[in-house]
């Protein structure tokens, strides 16, 4: 696509959203992002996403950038559940909640017993048909398309970052739902560390949960942050945390959760 097309571009989105079109100035967003970035088809012998696809589920078209940070994710879950003495084998069975197109999935395959949901039909669709395992479309509000107890692990990676309260505790439980007892969940939220949470961090101490942009439940447009007590407070009685990592430590840009089920 020509340079000067892009400002154009952004500067419609922007004239949409001031006229109470957020969402569908979004969506061009998403789309103007992915033209022009085409990518390689395959890596390491798996399928890739489009790039429309890749920037639903990493913000961004790039086909590198794509399988790193989905590989950095992996590693960094992977150090997680060895540390907390649940190392991931072939027999493990990890769900992936909000798996997007597969970015971190893909590259668990073959470690763990990998199975995956997302709201979006389309990229739970091209995960069912592209990688191996279990991929199924889950709703806004659960229950998840799977059995009780089914599950050693969950992970779940900006998934927190975009449910209102409530809706975060109802898939908090849902997740112990479906994890067996002494189970692990890997769940991301943006916490208090942040630099962003530098104006709010006060209100999000009192409150354990602060709203900064709101949109439809699920959507990017929608984000929230968690203190990490607010977040250990949500997830109880389901779950037990046993650790707490730092955004700016964890490698994947936002806290993460390692929480027990109890």
């Amino acid at each position: 696509m020509a340079s000067g097309a892009r400002p154009l571009l952004g500067k419609l989105a922007d004239a949409l959203a001031a006229v109470g079109l957020a969402g569908p100035a979004f969506r061009l967003f998403e789309r103007f992002q992915a033209l022009g970035d085409k990518g390689p088809s395959e890596y390491g012998g798996l399928p890739l996403p489009s790039a429309y696809l890749r920037v639903i589920t990493a913000g961004s078209a790039s086909a590198e950038a794509f399988v790193l940070t989905g590989q950095w994710a992996a590693d960094a879950f992977i150090r997680l559940a060895e540390k907390h003495g649940r190392p991931l084998t072939p027999q493990t069975h990890v769900l992936d909640f909000g798996c997007g197109c597969g970015r971190i999935a893909r590259h668990l395959i073959g470690k763990a017993a990998v199975s995956g949901s997302d709201l979006n039909p389309r990229l739970a669709g091209w995960c069912a048909a592209n990688l191996p395992g279990e991929f199924r479309r889950n709703g806004v509000l659960p229950p998840a398309p799977f059995a009780d107890a089914g599950f050693d692990l969950v992970y779940s990676v900006s998934v927190f970052t975009h449910l209102h309260e409530p809706n975060a505790k109802a898939w908090l439980d849902e997740l112990a739902r479906v994890v067996r007892p002494g189970g692990l969940a890997l769940l991301t939220f943006f916490d208090e560390h942040l630099p962003q949470a530098e104006g709010f961090r006060d209100e999000l101490a009192a409150k354990g949960f602060v709203v900064r942009h709101e949109g439809p439940e699920g959507s990017n447009l929608l984000c929230g942050y968690f203190s990490t007590d607010g977040f250990a407070k949500l997830a109880a009685p389901g779950w037990r945390l046993i650790e707490a990592v730092r955004s700016g430590e964890s490698g994947v840009g936002q806290a993460i959760a390692v929480f027990e089920r109890v």
